[in-house]
């Protein structure tokens, strides 16, 4: 005989392949009868809404939530069957508990701002969507996996298509917060685009405890495109959507991130003490804001907020880097050299083979630290071996876009030692990989002119001057 889970598994196939919601609900019926858990009951409950048996479903869902009342899926059900009979306030009050319970119940902030709306309660519905927007961008932007997605936000297209009568009992501050919905939504709704905005223009650190929300991908879009006014327009409906949601973490940090090269304005402080308030835990937030006090010429300041980070997790990998870049810039090298070492110890081979660069980074700051210590054949030994890992990395990799990081920093070293022609030969090649960037001419004509060869210099110099008002 077939077991509950058989039943539920078939149900769930005839949903998926056939919309057949009718024998779906009598195999889950039959499910409920031989197991009558929680699980099978919310499932049992929407299905018979699809077949606008809502008495019944109402039924069903207040039966789930007093066997597990817990479940936020079964609230936001329970929520769903309320509504549908016109129980609005109690609806309401259901949608809340699914929040409370998981609060990146996405599809509960979208239940509760449509009731919200049927109430006139339009802040709070304003406040529901964008946080809806975000969470919900969340999840798809963390699983990366979007190509058979359907959104199916039927409670914002209400507000969106109302949008008339809407701004005419509201008022036009929140029109335009529905327009940052609709924005959203469409870009949401590319398929095409939303695989190469979020997966390749944008790696989410491992450390970051929440995932970065939807609304950071249409800012940085509108950025690729080199928009400023599109830009700008982002930057106010952040700021739009902050002044609804407040509290809103995701929000705070998509503001941050777009202003994040503009340390002088004082949103950028204000959201990352926000945000270091709240989540003081996560790595990527206290990184940020120990980069943006330096930024802002507060350094002791930013020395003593690392070591309080240190204190708490002695082996974190930022908070080591830190530590060896503040001590460099006190010009503490030998402090900073046995950072560097440990960190090297912790870190380096442990992250070769799946962040290279990050290994690569470390040697070249370990090579920088020798340098400035006077140990110049142990900094060249540093070089040298960084040099090959990263030839061998982009062998492998057959990335032969760019000249080498590690290759670069060697000829600045042989040019501090007055090497000129071993600093050439690097410069030639950097050059033959990256033939346009002015920097690299611009050194090679330094390196020429030592080595008396002024023609050579001048017409580097050229390039170096034409590359540049290309640029601009």
């Amino acid at each position: 005989m077939p077991s509950a889970q058989d039943y539920v598994e078939l149900a769930e196939r005839l949903i998926e392949d056939h919309a057949d919601f009718e024998s779906a609900a009598r195999l889950l019926e039959w499910a409920s009868e031989l197991e009558p858990s929680s699980e099978t009951l919310k499932k049992l409950a929407l299905c018979l809404m699809k077949c606008d048996q809502g008495e019944r479903a109402l039924e069903v869902a207040r039966e789930a939530v007093l066997q597990n009342a817990g479940d936020p899926v079964a609230q936001n059900a329970l929520g769903i069957a309320l509504a549908d009979q016109v129980h609005e306030r109690e609806a309401f009050e259901a949608f809340g508990r699914a929040i409370e319970l998981d609060p990146t119940a996405y599809e509960a902030y979208f239940n509760r701002a449509a009731v919200a709306f049927q109430f006139a309660r339009y802040d709070e519905a304003a406040a529901d969507f964008v946080r809806g927007i975000v969470v919900e961008g969340n999840l798809l932007a963390h699983r990366l996996q979007y190509s058979s997605v359907q959104l199916e936000l039927q409670a914002a297209d209400a507000v969106v298509h109302q949008i008339p009568r809407f701004r005419d009992e509201a008022g036009p501050e929140y029109a335009d917060a529905f327009r940052v919905l609709s924005i959203v939504r469409e870009f949401l709704s590319s398929t095409k685009d939303f695989p190469r905005s979020a997966g390749k223009r944008t790696r989410v650190r491992r450390d970051l405890a929440w995932s970065i929300p939807v609304l950071r991908f249409v800012a940085r879009t509108k950025e690729r495109e080199r928009d400023v006014k599109k830009s700008r327009r982002n930057g106010r409906l952040l700021d739009l959507a902050i002044r609804l949601a407040p509290e809103d973490s995701a929000l705070r940090w998509s503001r941050f991130h777009l202003l994040r090269f503009q340390d002088a304005d004082p949103r950028v402080g204000e959201d990352l003490e926000f945000l270091i308030r709240r989540h003081a835990a996560c790595g990527t937030v206290r990184d940020a804001w120990i980069s943006h006090l330096q930024a802002v010429d507060e350094h002791d300041r930013a020395f003593e907020e690392n070591e309080v980070w240190l204190e708490q997790d002695p082996d974190c990998c930022e908070a080591l880097r830190n530590r060896a870049s503040m001590l460099e810039r006190r010009e503490e090298h030998l402090s900073a050299l046995d950072v560097w070492n440990r960190l090297i110890d912790l870190y380096a081979e442990e992250e070769y083979e799946w962040d290279w660069d990050f290994s690569l980074y470390l040697f070249l700051d370990r090579a920088d630290c020798l340098a400035k210590l006077g140990r110049s054949q142990e900094a060249e030994h540093e070089l040298n071996r960084a040099v090959r890992m990263e030839k061998e990395f982009r062998e492998r990799e057959g990335d032969r876009e760019g000249y080498g990081a590690a290759q670069l920093q060697r000829a600045n070293f042989y040019m501090d030692e007055g090497r000129f022609r071993e600093a050439l030969g690097d410069l030639d090649e950097c050059i033959e990989a990256s033939p346009r960037i002015p920097y690299l001419h611009e050194e090679r004509a330094k390196c020429r002119e030592a080595l008396g060869d002024t023609e050579g210099a001048r017409q580097d110099r050229e390039r170096s001057e034409k590359g540049e008002e290309e640029e601009e």
